[in-house]
């Protein structure tokens, strides 16, 4: 069901009381408290992120990021917004254990793809092994290394 049109007066009045809430530091922090509790949902969080992909794509958003981000008023608002949060160290703690955890999942990827190429060539006869030595470490990007010498 589709509201009525309001007159320019209640939506004045509507203005000021948003105005007035978000004026008030309690109520900021409630919100901000409740921002935190949901966001720390990870569907929650891959939702949002969806979402924001899939608005990144239209040309008219990614103009208007675009633009802000040139802004200095802004650009200064977000510095001083990074450095109140690394000013807590639990928020330090938070990004160095996912930096870990980043850099641990990505060599376990790594060294599964390296093991998947070492039992290929484990089980490669000797002349697979023979031609791509000579197909890969031929001529001066061997450093003077010969196929004889690399066996």
């Amino acid at each position: 069901m589709k509201r009525p049109a309001r007159s320019e007066a209640s939506k004045e009045i509507s203005r000021a009381r948003a105005n007035a809430h978000w004026a008030d530091p309690a109520a900021r922090a409630a919100h901000a408290e409740k921002t935190k509790e949901r966001m720390a949902d990870p569907q929650v969080r891959a939702i949002v992120s969806e979402r924001t992909r899939a608005a990144m794509v239209r040309p008219d958003v990614r103009e208007r990021v675009d633009n802000r981000s040139s802004d200095p008023a802004w650009r200064r608002r977000v510095s001083e917004g990074t450095k109140a949060a690394m000013s807590d160290a639990a928020v330090r703690q938070l990004i160095s254990d996912r930096t870990k955890a980043g850099i641990l999942a990505k060599a376990e990827r790594e060294q599964a793809q390296l093991k998947c190429l070492e039992d290929a060539w484990a089980s490669s006869s000797s002349s697979v092994k023979r031609r791509f030595l000579e197909i890969h470490l031929s001529g001066s990007e061997t450093g003077g290394m010969t196929v004889a010498s690399s066996k």
